[in-house]
C-alpha cells in the first residue's frame, strides 16, 4: 500500500499560521514513519522465513556454532528491542565513530534491494577491524580526482579496501596489497566495461595517492615494487541488484581467508544472495563491535506519537475555523 502525502494542510486558510506549519511538518513526518514501518515489517517477514529451505552453504560471513535460523532469531530479537528512530554506532579501525540509522540497514539489506553505500561501508570497516592490518577508504563514486589514505600511526597497513561505483549503477571492489604493490579488482558481473572503468580510477586516483603517502611515511629514498593490476576471482551475482552484497561479502572473505567463497566460479545460485544478506544483517546489527542506540523518548517520535499529535493539530485547526 502506498501512503500519499496529503496537501490540504496548505489549503486550510489563505494565510499560513504556526499551526499550519506544525501540521504540515507532522503529517510529513507521519508518512515518512509510515513508510519506514512498512519497510521494517517487510524485513521482519523476510527474516521469519524457513531458512532451511533457502540456505546456501558457504564459509563466507558465517558465524561458527550458529545456524541460519538461529542468526535470524538473534536479528529479530535485536529489532524487537529497537525502534524506527534507532541508529547504529561503530568504532572504525582508525578509531573514528561511524553512525548510520537503523533503517538505512533494515530498509535495504533484507529482500532484493540494491545496496547504497552505508551497509557496504559498515561491513567492510568491520572486516578491517577484525583483520587488524587492513584499512577501509571512502567509496569511489563517479569520477573523483582524489581521495585520502587513512592516517594511522600505530598499525602497519597491509591492505587497503574500497568499494567503487564509477557508473552510478554497479559496485565493484578494489583491494590494494601494499606489500606486493598489487591492485586487485573484483567485479561481480565479470563485465569488461565496468572493470576497465575501475582500473582507470585506480591508475589516475589510487596509485598517485598511495605513492605520495608512501613517500611521506617511509621517506623519498624507500623503494617499492612497481604497481600491477590483477583480477580478484570470485562468484558472479545471480541477479541485477546484488552487486553491493557480493562486493561486501568478497571483501570480507578475502580479509578473513574464506577460500571456499573465493574459489567459486560462474553465476552463484539465488540462495547465495539470500543467505549473504541475512548473514550481513546479523554482522551489522548483532556483532559485539556494533551498538544499536535508541534515542531518548523525548527526542524520538514513533508512528503512534506522530499520529496522536496529528489528530490534536487537525482538531485545533478545525475548532479555529468554526470560531471564525
Amino acid at each position: 500500500m502506498v501512503y500519499p502525502r496529503p496537501r490540504f494542510a496548505l489549503q486550510l486558510l489563505p494565510d499560513k499560521t504556526p499551526y499550519h506549519e506544525s501540521l504540515l511538518w507532522t503529517m510529513q513526518e507521519f508518512y515518512r514513519l509510515k513508510l519506514e514501518y512498512r519497510e521494517y515489517s517487510k524485513a521482519v517477514k523476510w527474516l521469519s522465513r524457513n531458512w532451511v529451505d533457502d540456505m546456501f552453504e558457504t564459509d563466507c560471513l558465517d558465524v561458527p556454532g550458529m545456524m541460519e535460523n538461529e542468526l535470524a532469531r538473534a536479528i529479530l530479537s535485536r529489532l524487537n528491542f529497537s525502534s524506527l528512530s534507532s541508529y547504529i554506532v561503530f568504532t572504525t579501525a582508525m578509531e573514528k565513530q561511524m553512525s548510520v540509522t537503523l533503517m538505512e540497514i533494515v530498509g535495504t539489506v533484507p529482500g532484493k534491494e540494491w545496496l547504497k553505500d552505508s551497509p557496504i561501508s559498515l561491513l567492510l570497516q568491520l572486516a578491517c577491524v577484525r583483520h587488524g592490518h587492513a584499512a577501509y577508504v571512502e567509496s569511489i563514486v563517479g569520477k573523483p580526482e582524489q581521495w585520502t589514505m587513512p592516517k594511522d600511526q600505530v598499525r602497519d597497513i597491509d591492505f587497503v579496501i574500497a568499494p567503487c561505483n564509477t557508473s552510478g549503477i554497479h559496485w565493484t571492489l578494489v583491494i590494494l596489497d601494499l606489500s606486493e604493490s598489487n591492485a586487485m579488482v573484483y567485479d561481480p558481473l565479470d563485465n569488461g566495461e565496468f572493470r576497465e572503468k575501475t582500473r582507470e580510477r585506480i591508475k589516475h586516483v589510487f596509485f598517485p595517492t598511495v605513492d605520495n603517502w608512501r613517500r611521506r611515511k617511509f621517506g623519498e629514498n624507500t623503494c617499492f615494487p612497481r604497481w600491477k593490476m590483477s583480477v580478484l576471482p570470485g562468484p558472479k551475482q545471480p541477479d541485477g541488484v546484488s552487486c553491493g552484497v557480493f562486493i561486501a561479502s568478497t571483501g570480507w572473505a578475502f580479509l578473513h581467508g574464506e577460500t571456499e567463497w573465493l574459489a567459486l566460479r560462474g553465476k552463484a545460485p539465488r540462495q547465495a544472495s539470500t543467505t549473504l544478506r541475512m548473514r550481513m544483517l546479523y554482522h551489522l546489527l548483532c556483532s559485539p563491535e556494533v551498538k544499536v542506540v535508541i534515542p531518548e523518548s523525548e527526542l524520538s517520535q514513533d508512528v503512534a506519537t506522530i499520529e496522536k499529535l496529528l489528530d490534536e493539530l487537525i482538531a485545533k485547526l478545525s475548532n479555529d475555523e468554526l470560531k471564525e
